[in-house]
């Protein structure tokens, strides 16, 4: 009898499930790209700071935490150089925790022996069967609760975009607040005495505090969304949807169809932000994709929980 694969599913990983082949190269084989956009590794840096400034106040160890998350290779964006610019990043990080995370009075980080609940990491085992085991994997930025009011997930996201009343429309729908939500139910049925399993039982929302950017590093505004109250059916709904694909994926390991091209019949090859990261390796020859995989990617262990290898202890 083989032993079952392993999958690791996160929110970033769920945002590839329409191609088998994909998740199967990301979570199963590791093919990280060597580089990544400079917009993304600003909200990782901005994330860094954030939590180390949290968890220690001391914002010499927030800027070197910051500073190394900042040096993770990067594409420069041509139209937006200031994305690579470390003052830039750290201007804003200092602004924003001084004019916003310190002059907020509507929410409170929740603490367990002196440590906020921020970056709080989860790894539950969701399904199994003979062919794969599913663990849900995430990182929870920061767990509170309204004064007055309800327990809540709050993510930061760090965003160039200009229309700030339509930006969190996207996130009514989102995967990922719903798999951080499912993450504290889930921990409140196996541990209902832990912090994250007591807040899963209660009443729990789910909210984005974006911070838009702007060339002008003085510029920067920060706006929370509506905290969404997700129902009881949706939630449940969202888990039977999760089982599904669980068990799309354990048919597709049983079949040997695992790397099929999916993206030729669904349209995934092309996504909302371009072409597949994997799209020169399947277009090609195995061959000469060995090669590009070679040049173009390196291989690293999928760990959702510390996927850019920052994860120092504070």
């Amino acid at each position: 009898m083989t032993t079952p694969l392993v999958f690791r599913l996160s929110s970033t990983a769920m945002g590839s499930s329409t191609c088998s082949r994909h998740i199967y190269k990301q979570i199963i084989e590791g093919v990280k790209e060597k580089y990544s956009t400079a917009a993304k590794v600003y909200g990782i840096a901005f994330h860094k700071f954030t939590d180390v400034m949290y968890k220690t106040g001391n914002p010499t160890l927030a800027v070197l935490a910051a500073k190394k998350a900042f040096a993770i290779p990067k594409h420069d964006n041509k139209k937006s150089m200031w994305l690579s610019d470390e003052g830039h990043m750290l201007t804003t990080c200092m602004n924003v925790w001084a004019g916003f995370i310190q002059e907020d009075s509507t929410f409170d980080i929740l603490s367990v022996d002196g440590k906020p609940l921020t970056e709080q990491t989860f790894s539950i085992k969701f399904y199994e069967d003979e062919h794969i085991i599913v663990y849900l994997e995430g990182t929870l930025d920061k767990i509170g609760k309204f004064k007055n009011g309800v327990f809540a997930i709050g993510d930061w996201k760090t965003t160039s975009s200009w229309n700030k009343d339509d930006y969190f429309t996207q996130y009514e729908l989102s995967r990922q607040l719903r798999l951080y939500r499912l993450a504290t139910i889930l921990e409140s049925r196996i541990a209902p005495d832990s912090p994250i399993g007591m807040i899963g039982a209660s009443r729990c929302g789910v909210f984005i505090d974006a911070v838009f950017l702007k060339p002008e590093r003085n510029e920067v505004e920060v706006k929370r969304s509506n905290v969404f109250q997700l129902s009881d059916s949706e939630m449940v709904t969202f888990e039977q949807m999760l089982n599904a694909y669980c068990s799309y994926l354990s048919h597709k390991i049983r079949t040997g169809t695992m790397l099929f091209k999916e993206g030729t019949l669904n349209g995934s090859c092309e996504g909302k932000w371009g072409k597949c990261p994997y799209w020169n390796l399947c277009k090609t020859p195995p061959e000469v994709a060995a090669i590009l995989q070679t040049r173009d990617f390196d291989i690293v262990p999928w760990n959702p929980q510390d996927y850019n290898n920052l994860n120092d202890e504070v």
